[in-house]
């Protein structure tokens, strides 16, 4: 995402009720300003992909990840926002946005990228992407 993306946060906050797994943070967040925005697109740390239809421009799922620096060791990855339309789970959309998630911790030289799971449920789902649980409870992505 790039600073000019502000239309696609805003449709992904239309749409958020459909795209997070049941368990996830609920969706019902106010409007974007275009200041807050801004400074979320301008976040060095920030890596965010979306899929959408090119002929609506409709959002089928998008994640979000944070590149974080460690104390000691490489920095880590954390997934911070995975959603995918209902309609598309079991499909393409769901593997392709991992798949650009891991690409770029790759080329980053990051070889850990963990997932934030707000309940069972949600676990699960990133279970289903290669996401497995390591020591401390965290959901790392398999390498």
């Amino acid at each position: 995402m790039q600073p000019g993306d502000t239309a696609a946060l805003a449709a992904i906050r239309q749409t958020a009720d459909r795209l997070h797994p049941a368990g996830a943070t609920p969706a019902n967040r106010p409007p974007w300003t275009d200041e807050a925005a801004l400074r979320y697109l301008r976040d060095p740390s920030l890596r965010h992909w979306i899929a959408e239809r090119h002929v609506s421009n409709e959002v089928l799922g998008h994640v979000a990840a944070r590149v974080c620096e460690r104390s000691a060791g490489t920095p880590v990855m954390v997934v911070t926002e995975f959603g995918v339309l209902p309609e598309h789970r079991d499909g393409l959309v769901g593997i392709q946005l991992i798949a650009a998630l891991s690409d770029e911790a790759a080329s980053l030289g990051i070889d850990e990228v963990v997932a934030l799971a707000e309940s069972g449920a949600v676990a699960r789902w990133f279970r289903r992407f290669g996401f497995r649980r390591r020591s401390g409870g965290r959901l790392t992505l398999a390498g």
